[in-house]
């Protein structure tokens, strides 16, 4: 299950606009109840994937040190993954605050493999690539 918001001009608009730093622009933020509704209207085509708290906090040492994101630790105490079928590195993080969804961070393939991997369990020993 995967979720990717490259066909929806309205959805790239609200993201590109929730990267601004508040006072600096629009909202960082997007209503919660927003975003569900517009995975519901995308008939099965979009996802948006609780995460765990194992998950949420490796996320917050990416974002963190993400040079594409606002400085500090994300807001909130939880996050989501937004997925769209058949667009693998065009996935999001959104931190969830409340009832708003907030700075959003890209989440390529490879980043997301980890996140699927630290959400079953995996374990990687030493001279074991995975």
């Amino acid at each position: 299950m995967r979720v990717r918001f490259a066909h929806s001009t309205a959805l790239a608009l609200a993201l590109c606009g929730a990267i601004a730093h508040a006072g600096e622009g629009p909202s960082p933020c997007i209503s919660l109840s927003d975003m569900e509704k517009q995975v519901k209207e995308s008939n099965g085509s979009r996802h948006m994937i609780e995460l765990t708290h194992d998950q949420w906090e490796f996320l917050r040492g990416i974002y963190a040190m993400n040079p594409t994101t606002p400085p500090g630790l994300p807001p909130g105490d939880r996050a989501v993954l937004l997925e769209a079928d058949g667009e693998p590195d065009a996935s999001r993080v959104m931190f969830v605050d409340g009832d708003q969804m907030c700075y959003p961070m890209g989440a390529p393939k490879k980043l997301v493999d980890m996140l699927y991997d630290i959400g079953s369990g995996a374990v990687t020993h030493e001279g074991k690539e995975t």
